[in-house]
């Protein structure tokens, strides 16, 4: 289904993509998504059915436990799903049998996802060499 839809979430996973540092680009979400390594998550609205939103996860392996990761989030009206979505998010990785859930932007995502229950793990910083 990837290919039906890839035209329509690939512009909310480039703005996400284009926050990246150069770390990844839209290619390479797209490579992993066929791959498995990372799920392309659809958001549509409800009636229309227009795709409003799309996200990734991915699975990480830790030594002592797994996370599901949300690497990507783009798109419109995401007061309108974003709780649906975490909830969706939650019950996959338990599916899964991870332990945790991770997830990764800016700075304004912590004050999103603080009435969501998460919590702020660590700060990352770049240098370019």
């Amino acid at each position: 289904m990837l290919d039906a839809v890839w035209p329509h979430v690939e512009p909310h996973l480039q703005r996400a993509v284009d926050e990246s540092e150069g770390l990844i680009d839209i290619y390479d979400v797209r490579e992993a998504a066929n791959t498995g390594e990372m799920l392309v998550w659809v958001v549509s609205a409800t009636g229309s059915g227009s795709i409003v939103g799309a996200y990734t996860t991915r699975i990480i392996a830790y030594p002592q436990r797994s996370a599901l990761a949300i690497d990507l989030v783009g798109g419109s009206q995401l007061s309108r799903w974003l709780r649906m979505a975490l909830q969706t998010i939650e019950q996959h990785a338990r599916r899964l049998g991870c332990q945790q859930l991770e997830g990764y932007g800016r700075a304004a995502w912590g004050r999103v996802l603080r009435d969501y229950s998460w919590r702020l793990a660590y700060h990352a910083y770049y240098k370019d060499l």
